[in-house]
């Protein structure tokens, strides 16, 4: 696979992809400039962002919490096993 081509035959990117994009994984490469690109004018990925950016902001407040003295029992648990 080439750096610089979107993955799907519709031009819209995988859901990984999108996902690193969202991430900045791959920010410097020139397929992150072409999902930006893509995005800007496709309403179905922007919703896609939409969604995944609502998981993360879920999983970061799920992490941010602590976690309950049950749990923590069991994975103490877990661990001494």
């Amino acid at each position: 696979m080439a750096t610089n081509q979107l993955n799907t035959s519709d031009g819209c990117p995988k859901d990984n992809e999108l996902e690193l994009y969202l991430l900045e994984v791959n920010s410097n490469l020139p397929v992150s400039e072409k999902i930006q690109s893509h995005v800007e004018s496709c309403d179905i990925c922007q919703d896609r962002l939409k969604q995944l950016r609502g998981f993360y902001n879920l999983l970061d407040q799920e992490i941010a919490r602590p976690i309950g003295r049950e749990v923590y029992l069991l994975a103490k648990q877990l661990q001494n096993s």
